[in-house]
Formats: C-alpha cells, structure tokens, sequence
C-alpha cells in the first residue's frame, strides 16, 4: 500500500490525519468513532508519530461527538 510505501521511505516523519469538522459536527457518535478507529487501523502508523487532528471545533458540534472522538483515539493501541 502506499502508507507502507511512506512508512518504509521515510521511517522518522510524523503522519497528520485531519478528521474533518463537518463530520464531526453531523456524523452520530458511534459512525465518528467507527470512523476514526478504521483510519488508525488502515494507516497502521505508531501513535507516537500520528497526529489526529479536530480541527475548527465551531458552536453546534455536539459533545457527545468530540467525545466518541477522543474516545477512538485514546482507544488506540500501537499495532
């Protein structure tokens, strides 16, 4: 795959995943954390080196959706 591809080329940089606001605003919680976990799971990158961004946090995004975010993420264990 071309992660391995970036992986076996450039071992020491650090991946940035952006998840993107209109998602977090719209989707339900359990469709964000599903989402979340199969990008973690399909870059198979070390968490030490991948960064799960959230950005532009606006008002209307639901709580309980920036939580089943960093629930995901903090549910991550390094493959």
């Amino acid at each position: 795959s071309d992660w391995d591809r970036i992986k076996k080329v450039f071992p020491d940089i650090t991946v940035s995943i952006l998840y993107y606001q209109d998602r977090l605003r719209d989707n339900k919680p359990d469709k964000i954390e599903s989402e979340i976990n199969e990008i973690i799971k399909r870059v198979k990158y070390p968490l030490k080196k991948m960064e799960i961004a959230l950005t532009n946090i606006e008002y209307g995004v639901p709580d309980e959706n920036i939580r089943a975010a960093c629930r995901a993420i903090a549910n991550y264990k390094d493959a």
